[in-house]
């Protein structure tokens, strides 16, 4: 999970120090302490701040200095590099298998238990002196902390993200690089600068434990002639050393998109279109596919071996708007899937056009929290960046269109969610309940969003709401599934009738609002054990949420 950024971060209030303000105070109380405390102590004890930076000046001027860093940094990278493979592997097998997993338990356990100096003892008796027990060190306790990360990361993805893109049959190369690593990379970041910083550490006592050629040999002789002031001097340069080593990770790490925020992308679904030269209007929409006429012949629902509903058979006819209503955990999420090819029936058949493409606007906005508002849009809908920004305008969403979803409300999301349902081109449009948990008026303008849209790109949509109102306002005809312990149809209202524009308050709305309200009343609640069952076998559809 991706932490919501405060308005204020990186704002202070007017007048008030910033961070490198402290930072630069903090280095003057250090500077002001050292030079105190140097006054009163021996130079063998702590040298003052002038005989400190000229021992500096003297190792700088040193070969011997540059020699011995190219020593250290050379340890530290082989150990790092096979610490960052070895860890990987141990992070992903462990991850993504639970027998994996168990079976690595005791080793990761033991990497973790030991302390390093008896790594050390241990490397010193199998390769002798050198850099081989250095590297041995770095690796046996660094690797650890990468495994760790990725393990948790990979059994902490979200599954519904791996559901919109195969709803959005986003191919395989776009999934890998913008749904299923970039979580995985962004804990492999963190990981990967905690290791470097470990493992610098342990190189230079690596180093100084097996006198083994590099700063941490420089170290042992220093300390061997009691030369305080250079003991201070090679440490301020395996610090600076650091602070390079950090940087340079964070560079890399951000040019290869292990961070959060990614550059500008085009959709992966589809070639970029281009603008005529000497041109500057926008790109227009892309021609939408025809609304796609949709038939439930006698469908049977399942979960696992538990029939939830049966005898369904209704249709839609192109470019029409279906709601579908009942009470929670009757299986209304069950059908739109099995409406849009993501799960089959248990017996029956769904008539639809072969090369028919759906779009999905599930009740969660599913938008990737890495991406920004506008990636989010054309990536899953396949089409530019300049198309998904003119519909996020249209939507009122223009001044947001690159900030990232963590930082929006959540009505925002759910209006981006609908800008990327609407823009794929298909001719079948699903919505899993998408104006649940907005208040009166989000969801009052999100209707009226969602008709301007139909009215500009006809497509087929068929909605579940638990909302009677949200069908009144929307629908051209409405289904009622009822029943227990198996649901079945149990009313079906013709709303054409009523028109496109209709008021809530419509006296011609009473009598359709009226039966779909005593359907739904006489309708009980799915059996707690069927609720139960769906919960076990599909733990991330909202109609098996037992707080839905």
């Amino acid at each position: 999970m991706i932490p919501r950024r405060s308005p204020r971060a990186g704002n202070p209030r007017p007048g008030f120090p910033g961070p490198f303000a402290w930072s630069l105070a903090s280095l003057i109380v250090l500077g002001l302490a050292w030079w105190i405390a140097a006054r009163e102590l021996p130079d063998i004890i702590l040298p003052g701040l002038g005989m400190t930076a000229a021992a500096v000046g003297r190792l700088l001027d040193e070969p011997e200095t540059y020699a011995a860093l190219g020593e250290s940094l050379t340890t530290f990278a082989c150990g790092l590099l096979i610490a960052a493979v070895l860890g990987s592997v141990l992070g992903l097998l462990a991850g993504l298998s639970e027998a994996a997993r168990a079976a690595l338990a005791p080793l990761l356990a033991i990497l973790n238990a030991v302390p390093s100096v008896a790594w050390m003892g241990l490397a010193m008796i199998w390769f002798g002196l050198g850099a081989g027990p250095t590297v041995f060190l770095v690796v046996v306790t660094s690797a650890p902390i990468l495994a760790a990360a990725l393990q948790h990361a990979v059994r902490d993805r979200d599954p519904g993200f791996d559901e919109l893109a195969d709803a959005f049959d986003l191919p395989r190369a776009a999934r890998l690089r913008h749904v299923t690593l970039p979580p995985l990379l962004s804990s492999a970041r963190a990981a990967l600068l905690a290791m470097a910083g470990l493992g610098w550490k342990l190189t230079v006592m690596g180093e100084f434990l097996t006198a083994s050629r590099g700063l941490g040999e420089q170290l042992v002789v220093a300390k061997a002639h009691m030369q305080t002031d250079r003991v201070i001097a090679i440490t301020v340069v395996l610090v600076c050393t650091w602070v390079l080593i950090e940087g340079g990770i964070r560079l890399l790490a951000g040019r290869q998109g292990l961070g959060i925020r990614s550059t500008r992308i085009t959709s992966q679904l589809r070639p970029r279109a281009t603008r005529p030269a000497g041109t500057d209007r926008p790109e227009q929409l892309p021609a939408p596919s025809q609304p796609a006429a949709i038939a439930c012949q006698s469908v049977s629902l399942a979960h696992g071996e538990c029939i939830i509903a049966e005898h369904l058979s209704f249709s839609a006819a192109p470019g029409s708007i279906t709601a579908i209503l009942g009470a929670s955990g009757i299986g209304k999420s069950t059908l739109l899937r099995v409406l849009g090819g993501a799960a089959q029936p248990a017996r029956g058949t769904i008539d639809r056009a072969p090369d028919t493409r759906t779009a999905w606007v599930f009740q969660e906005d599913r938008l990737l929290p890495w991406r920004s508002l506008e990636q989010n849009v054309a990536l899953f809908a396949g089409v530019s960046s300049d198309v998904a920004q003119a519909q996020l305008a249209a939507l009122g969403l223009g001044d947001a269109v690159h900030r990232l979803p963590t930082e929006l409300s959540g009505g925002m999301r759910q209006r981006g969610a609908l800008a990327r349902g609407f823009l794929r081109d298909s001719g079948l449009l699903l919505l899993d309940e998408p104006f649940a948990g907005l208040d009166v008026r989000r969801r009052r303008a999100l209707i009226h969003d969602l008709q301007r849209m139909q009215r500009e790109r006809s497509r087929t949509i068929i909605f579940v709401t638990h909302d009677v109102d949200d069908a009144l306002a929307l629908a051209d005809r409405a289904l009622v599934l009822g029943g227990a312990p198996v649901a079945r149809i149990t009313a079906q209202l013709d709303l054409r009738h009523l028109g496109t524009d209709r008021a809530l308050d419509d006296p011609a709305l009473a009598a359709p609002r009226r039966a779909l309200l005593t359907a739904l009343l006489e309708t009980p609640d799915a059996l707690p054990g069927t609720q139960a069952h769906a919960r076990a076998q599909s733990p991330s559809h909202p109609d098996t949420d037992p707080h839905h």
